[in-house]
């Protein structure tokens, strides 16, 4: 991989573990403990919103330049 895409792949990735990860935890505390995970849900879902909003960004802005 070039250099110079490094970088915004490594964000890519980390935003959609960001976005990921919570829901699996949510997943897994609501199986093994009861309706606390919820909480993970609703983290899980805003880090999502965010992440698809940063990739329209990116989609709609970055690639006009």
């Amino acid at each position: 991989m070039r250099a110079d895409l490094r970088g915004p792949f490594v964000v890519r990735v980390v935003l959609g573990q960001v976005a990921t990860l919570p829901l699996v935890i949510a997943g897994v505390v609501v199986l093994s403990v009861g309706p606390g995970g919820l909480y993970w849900l609703m983290a899980g879902t805003i880090f999502s919103i965010l992440a698809a909003l940063f990739e329209a960004w990116v989609l709609l802005v970055e690639i006009n330049r």
